[in-house]
């Protein structure tokens, strides 16, 4: 995904991919984006990666290669979706820590 290239695809930029992994994964647990159109999610993010993809974010001891096989990415690829993932949990288990110590403090 950082050579221009979607498995076997050669693409423009895979930055719409990249933002629909970290959309989709944020609205899986409540935070949502008023800016970004989720019609268009399913245009970049298949059905396979979109399960693929939850499973990393909620049960990441669930998963195996077998799940990567539905995907039609090359390891590094899968490598940097595992990252994004993990960051974007990072992400949303932070504003969740911050949300919950505001209405604590305040």
């Amino acid at each position: 995904m950082t050579n221009g290239c979607y498995g076997n695809e050669q693409v423009k930029s895979t930055l719409p991919f990249r933002y629909a992994i970290i959309k989709y994964l944020m609205c899986i647990h409540g935070v949502v984006d008023q800016y970004f159109n989720y019609d268009r999610m399913n245009t970049y993010l298949h059905r396979d990666f979109k399960v693929v993809a939850k499973k990393m974010m909620t049960d990441p001891g669930s998963v195996t290669v077998e799940d990567f096989d539905m995907t039609s990415l090359s390891p590094e690829e899968r490598c940097h979706v595992a990252i994004i993932v993990m960051e974007t949990k990072r992400r949303v288990e932070l504003l969740f820590v911050t949300k919950t110590l505001s209405n604590l403090l305040g």
